[in-house]
């Protein structure tokens, strides 16, 4: 336990901050752009694009260009993973709450559900982190990107299956809600998945009856790694 609790301050260290800060540059921006201090309502589709910053910044952060070599080391790979997410995940968390609260506490949410905006933030989140652990930060964002993009044609095309309604009680608004929930869900699921040591995955063992040169038949065995 000493050796995984002194991990953490490593791991926090080996962590792509840079895009992260870029992203937090960004929703400032976005704040300042809302100018709550001059009454102006809260915007929906600027509330998400936070969320989505946010998420990208949290996603590039986890990538780990180590992963593999240290995959079998005195901190399970679950361990450093689960400290990794935890750091992003409280930084996107920090950064949202503090960019809500600035619009929010002038009385400018213009009637949003911030709580709807939770359920979408988790699951935006979730759902990024999840590709970027999967199959890199990089790569991830950009499938990532490319799913956010797919999403908003889609919704172009037809409203009802939209996971972006416009507003409050338009078509589709909750059974969007119940889609993100469900994204939020099997994300999680995911990375917990993806996650597992594989020095602790356990082996199969199979027979094989094989023929030597002069015909008799003999058994060998061979193990393989599943996941």
């Amino acid at each position: 336990m000493t050796a995984a609790i002194r991990a953490v301050p490593a791991t926090a260290r080996s962590m792509a901050w840079a895009p992260f800060a870029v992203a937090s540059g960004s929703v400032a921006g976005l704040v300042v752009a809302q100018r709550p201090w001059d009454g102006q309502q809260l915007s929906l589709g600027l509330a998400r694009l936070t969320l989505v910053l946010v998420a990208v910044g949290a996603a590039l952060a986890l990538d780990d260009e180590a992963a593999v070599t240290v995959a079998c080391s005195p901190t399970s790979l679950l361990w450093r993973r689960a400290v990794r997410l935890a750091l992003a995940v409280a930084g996107a968390a920090a950064v949202t709450v503090v960019a809500l609260f600035a619009v929010g506490a002038t009385g400018s949410t213009g009637g949003v559900p911030l709580d709807r905006l939770v359920v979408e933030g988790a699951g935006i989140l979730l759902l990024a982190m999840a590709l970027s652990t999967a199959v890199g930060g990089d790569r991830g964002a950009f499938l990532f990107a490319v799913g956010l993009l797919g999403a908003v044609v889609v919704q172009q095309r037809w409203p009802a299956w939209s996971l972006f309604p416009m507003a409050p009680g338009a078509p589709g608004w909750s059974q969007a809600g119940l889609v993100w929930g469900v994204i939020a869900a099997v994300s999680a699921g995911a990375l917990f998945v993806i996650s597992r040591d594989p020095c602790l995955r356990r082996r199969s063992v199979r027979s094989a009856t094989r023929t030597n040169r002069r015909g008799l038949p003999t058994t060998s065995t061979e193990s393989c790694e599943w996941g």
